[in-house]
């Protein structure tokens, strides 16, 4: 940078607390001058011009000697991956900032807070031992800030942190100051309330989870973000299953995980430190029942460290927002990318935490604050601690290079902007934190970016008896796995069932290769689909027509109204019959959809022609059968046309198609007999029925697939019965011969049956 010298190591301390600040090129006495004053400070004025009443009392700086502050950050240590960027951060805009009214900063030796309530006090009883510190920035942690901060706060100083987020240590938002809050404290941070906000509605919106559990070691800003995590989602609607706590020092994370599983959530947040956070997700896999769940931590964790941890991969962080783009610091005139690119070069590697920005907009503040709060008195400097103070309760949208700042009445002062990333590359800690999938400010928030599944992300179908290329049912419910699949980047492959008997072994086969999603095709397989996801709870199935009576947590039971569809078929056919006969050919009256489709066909004829005689005729086999019979398909509709019928409704997959492909065989197919098809355009899959096929009575099924499929890869599934959606496919080459009258009349129908202003009628075994 133009303005920073060359920032040399500050020489490590005897006394146990104090610590040299980390890398190999800071000075070990002071920080560097520059020449060039902060903007708006290159003199003071004599007297009285400044901010502050001396209430609080003055600190004499003499001619010759520095202004003296201090950085109180973790710097040694398992957090010290938190710390040494800050105090990194803090060196850095020092040096930018320049001198004050022609006087050096001195930093002095960066002291070490622990990461704990006894080193934030030991430290703290230093710094105000020494009435020539006019302020601190820091703590890193906010254990640590709880001891320090009313030490700071009584000796009238100022303490300005770039990294504490408990709510506890400023206020709840609402007015109430918090239980730790004192005078003269301030942050760049965020307030964790918005972060417990942002992580909940991630987790409640993009994830799409309803249960979650929660684990904090007992500090204060893992027990604070937990709890606003907690407190959000279940204000969003969620379930908290566990809230806990575990020990700082434990390391056997099994009994605490094994709680969490047996409570059965769909999401483990855990806001923690290493290395308690390391020994959590390391050992989950190795407890029954976590495999299935999303684990979830917060900027405690979100470091390089533990993002290239090998179990890490494919987890979710939230933490500040860190993309600065073209942000500039408004008193020292430095561009982020420009600090940044500094900081690698000072430094050696780039910021292992993220948190450094925060640290040196922190310390521009408490600059900014000096200057404002200071006057000459001959050839000294006088520094009010009151006006100090006074400048920091004025800040409003300083532009940082975190974003825009302004200080609340309890010292929040931070942008707020929360981001969460998912950790993509643990090989490449620049590449994940990048990967930001979720961002959150308190006005709103939204998703961004895509979320990456596992390399073996796996897709299985089982269908029902039948062939997956049966020109209906299983085909539509096949082509859905088959887009969801192509949307995620994903393979999909299927089972084709022969018998019922082999429904549950064919989901186990699929179950037992690791699939993520497994799609079971028809009513028929709804008892297997259930035992199967009582067996295999990490598993997320789609039950295609399979109602559930009482939901289950892993089932997207994927129904439709089929009367609905088949009532639109019905009016269709009455109003385009001549011979006031219409006929149906249907698979086995046991399966509900297929009863639906056949009462909702008859309800709709008789709509629009109470008098319309209606031959129907269900396949009198098993189900085994009753789906795959395409001669008996052919013969019923043979038999209708020659009793008369001149539009008939062929449903149920092979049967059905048969019969299809009979009525087009008709001479006359097309001019006096017409046939609607079902389940998807036939229009494509049975090309053999379009000289006789007016419509087909859709079930959306490809759609709902697919969209169930992306659903469960997002986390997101629905659960319980969802209803897709129905409708009556394109005329296609019919389209003159159907009148504007009869479309006009279909398409009220249709309005009316969707908006609810109308209903079939049907009940399941009203026949």
């Amino acid at each position: 940078m133009s303005k920073r010298l060359s920032v040399l190591s500050a020489v490590v301390l005897g006394f146990a607390l104090l610590a040299g600040a980390c890398g190999s090129d800071s000075d070990s006495s002071s920080s560097s001058s520059s020449d060039t004053a902060a903007p708006a400070t290159t003199a003071a004025a004599s007297g009285g011009d400044h901010l502050g009443d001396g209430s609080l009392g003055e600190v004499t700086v003499s001619a010759g000697d520095a202004i003296q502050i201090r950085s109180l950050n973790a710097i040694s240590g398992d957090v010290a991956f938190l710390g040494v960027p800050n105090e990194n951060g803090i060196r850095m805009a020092v040096a930018d900032y320049g001198q004050i009214h022609g006087f050096d900063v001195d930093l002095g030796a960066g002291l070490d807070d622990l990461c704990s309530a006894d080193g934030g006090q030991a430290a703290a009883q230093i710094i105000v031992a020494d009435e020539q510190v006019i302020g601190v920035i820091g703590t890193s942690c906010s254990g640590a800030a709880v001891a320090a901060s009313p030490l700071i706060s009584e000796a009238g100083m100022v303490m300005i942190s770039g990294s504490n987020t408990s709510p506890a240590l400023s206020s709840d938002l609402a007015g109430t100051a918090g239980d730790a809050y004192h005078a003269g404290y301030y942050r760049t941070a965020h307030n964790d309330l918005y972060q417990g906000a942002a992580a909940a509605n991630f987790a409640l919106e993009v994830l799409g989870v309803t249960s979650a559990a929660a684990i904090h070691d007992g500090d204060p800003y893992t027990e604070g973000l937990a709890q606003a995590f907690a407190d959000a989602f279940e204000a969003g609607g969620g379930t908290i299953t566990v809230f806990t706590a575990v020990n700082k020092g434990d390391t056997d994370m099994v009994p605490v995980l094994t709680e969490i599983a047996a409570s059965g959530p769909e999401m483990l947040f855990f806001p923690i430190f290493q290395p308690e956070g390391d020994f959590i997700i390391q050992q989950a896999g190795s407890v029954a029942g976590m495999g299935g769940i999303t684990m979830m931590a917060a900027d405690g964790l979100l470091n390089s460290d533990y993002l290239a941890l090998a179990e890490s991969e494919n987890m979710y962080f939230s933490g500040p927002d860190t993309r600065y783009g073209d942000n500039a610091n408004q008193s020292t005139g430095e561009l982020a990318a420009d600090v940044l690119a500094d900081y690698e070069a000072e430094y050696g590697e780039v910021p292992a935490a993220p948190f450094w920005a925060h640290s040196y907009d922190a310390a521009v503040l408490l600059m900014d604050a000096i200057a404002h709060a200071s006057y000459m008195d001959g050839d000294d400097l006088v520094i009010d601690r009151a006006g100090v103070r006074e400048h920091l309760n004025s800040v409003s949208n300083f532009a940082g290079l975190i974003g825009t700042m302004s200080c609340d009445a309890y010292g929040d002062c931070g942008s707020q902007k929360i981001t969460v990333i998912q950790n993509t590359d643990i090989a490449d800690y620049v590449a994940s934190t990048e990967n930001v999938v979720y961002e959150y400010a308190p006005a709103a928030s939204t998703a961004v970016g895509d979320i990456v599944l596992p390399d073996d992300f796996c897709i299985g179908l089982v269908t029902d008896v039948g062939l997956v290329d049966d020109k209906s049912f299983n085909q539509a419910a096949w082509e859905g796995a088959q887009h969801g699949a192509e949307l995620l980047g994903v393979p999909a492959s299927y089972i084709e069932t022969q018998d019922s008997k082999d429904y549950a072994d064919n989901i186990a086969l699929f179950a037992g290769e690791g699939c993520d999603v497994i799609v079971t095709v028809g009513f028929a397989m709804g008892d297997a689909t259930a035992i199967a996801s009582a067996e295999y709870p990490d598993i997320q199935f789609i039950a295609v027509d399979a109602f559930q009576g009482e939901a289950m947590d892993n089932v997207a039971g994927l129904i439709f109204n089929e009367d609905r569809a088949g009532f639109l078929a019905g009016a269709l056919a009455a109003s385009m019959s001549e011979s006031g006969i219409v006929g149906q050919v249907l698979g086995t009256n046991l399966v509900p959809p297929v009863q639906a489709f056949g009462s909702g066909f008859d309800l709709g004829a008789k709509h629009i022609n109470p008098d319309i005689e209606i031959l129907k005729t269900y396949h009198p086999g098993a189900i085994e059968v009753a789906f795959g019979d395409p001669e008996w398909g052919a013969t019923t509709s043979r038999q209708a046309m020659d009793n008369g019928a001149d539009v008939i409704f062929s449903a149920g997959g092979a049967t059905g198609n048969g019969g299809l492909i009979e009525i087009a065989s008709e001479a006359d197919a097309g001019s006096r007999v017409f046939c609607i098809g079902v389940d998807l355009d036939q229009w494509y899959s049975v090309p053999e029925a379009q000289p006789c096929l007016i419509t087909s009575a859709e079930k959306h099924l490809v759609q709902g697939v697919s969209d169930l499929i992306v659903q469960a890869a997002a986390g997101e599934m629905p659960t319980g019965n969802v209803f897709g959606t129905v409708g009556l496919a394109p005329y296609h080459d019919f389209d003159s011969q159907i009148s504007d009258e009869i479309k006009a009349t279909i398409e009220e129908l249709a309005a009316a049956l969707n908006d609810g202003s109308m209903v079939t009628g049907h009940e399941f075994g009203m026949e």
